[in-house]
C-alpha cells in the first residue's frame, strides 16, 4: 500500500488480512519524521456500508439512489503522547457482531491517520477480510412464522438453515377458513435486501409447485411434501449498519383476481458467497 499525505510519512501493515468476528488483529504503523503540523493521530478499525436510499433534488423529487458511510467501530491514540516516529504496534479485536465482507456493501479496513493541523492528513489504510462469527445471527431462525389470513398454512421444516447447493425439505398443510378457488400452491425461496427508507431489492431464487387448479373448502385440509433446491452461491445473511440480507420460505395460495395468500417463514444462510445478487 502506498502511504498517503503530504509530509509525514505513515505505512501500516495488518495481519491477519482474513479474520473471523471476535478474533485479534495485529497492526503495525511506521511514522515517519514528524512535521510542524503533526497535532495527534489515531487508528480506526471500521467498514464501508454502501446501500440505497432515496434522496430528494431541489425540484422536490424523489429518487433511489446508492451511498457509501465510513462505520467506524472501534478507535485507539495512535501516539501515547507527544508525537514522534518509529514503529507503534496495536492489537485490535473485530466486534462479534460484526457483519462479514460482503462485495458492493461491506467492505471492512483499518486506516492509520496522523493528524495535521490545517493541512492534509497523513494516511494509509490495509484491507480486511471479515468472515461473520458461527451463530450470530441464529435467532433468525426462531422468527414468528407471518401467516395467511384466509387460508392459514402450517409448514413444518427439517432445518431453517440453509445450505449452499443443498435442499430444504419439508411439509405444507392447507387449513382454509373460506371457500376459494387457487389457480394452484407453490413454495419458493427467496432472498431479501433491505435497504434505507424501506427498499427492498427482492429475488425469487427457486420455485416448486404444489398443486394445480383447485377448490379449497373449510375443513378440508390439503397436505403436500415439498423439496426446494437451495442456490450453490446463495448471499450469506448479514446486519450492517444501513442494510442487511435476509432469506425466507413463502408458501403462496395462487388467487385469481385477488391478493395472493403468502405465508413467510425466515431462514438463515450462514455462509455463502460473499456478493449478494443485484
Amino acid at each position: 500500500m502506498v502511504p498517503f499525505g503530504r509530509k509525514t510519512p505513515v505505512q501500516l501493515t495488518v495481519e491477519p488480512s482474513t479474520v473471523a468476528a471476535g478474533e485479534e488483529i495485529i497492526c503495525r504503523v511506521d511514522v515517519g519524521k514528524i512535521d510542524a503540523k503533526v497535532q495527534g493521530g489515531r487508528i480506526e478499525l471500521g467498514y464501508l456500508n454502501s446501500y440505497c436510499r432515496v434522496s430528494r433534488d431541489s425540484a422536490g423529487e424523489d429518487s433511489e439512489g446508492w451511498t457509501t458511510e465510513w462505520v467506524p467501530v472501534q478507535t485507539v491514540p495512535l501516539f501515547a503522547g507527544t508525537p514522534e516516529p518509529g514503529q507503534r504496534v496495536f492489537s485490535l479485536c473485530l466486534p462479534q457482531e460484526a457483519p462479514p465482507s460482503v462485495d458492493a456493501a461491506v467492505a471492512w479496513e483499518v486506516r492509520a491517520i496522523v493528524d495535521r493541523r490545517r493541512g492534509f492528513d497523513a494516511w494509509d489504510e490495509a484491507p480486511l477480510v471479515v468472515q461473520g462469527a458461527p451463530g450470530m445471527l441464529a435467532h433468525r431462525t426462531q422468527t414468528p412464522t407471518e401467516y395467511a389470513t384466509e387460508i392459514p398454512m402450517t409448514v413444518e421444516l427439517t432445518t431453517r438453515e440453509l445450505r449452499p447447493g443443498g435442499n430444504l425439505a419439508g411439509t405444507v398443510t392447507a387449513n382454509p377458513t373460506v371457500e376459494q378457488h387457487t389457480r394452484g400452491l407453490r413454495v419458493q425461496l427467496v432472498s431479501e435486501r433491505h435497504e434505507q427508507d424501506g427498499i427492498v431489492e427482492r429475488d425469487v431464487e427457486a420455485v416448486v409447485t404444489l398443486s394445480g387448479e383447485a377448490e379449497l373448502r373449510p375443513g378440508v385440509s390439503i397436505s403436500s411434501p415439498f423439496q426446494i433446491a437451495v442456490p450453490a452461491d446463495p448471499a450469506p445473511c448479514w446486519d450492517a449498519k444501513y442494510n442487511s440480507q435476509h432469506w425466507y420460505l413463502e408458501v403462496v395460495a395462487d388467487l385469481p383476481m385477488m391478493r395472493d395468500e403468502v405465508t413467510r417463514i425466515e431462514l438463515l444462510v450462514a455462509h455463502g458467497r460473499k456478493e449478494p445478487r443485484g
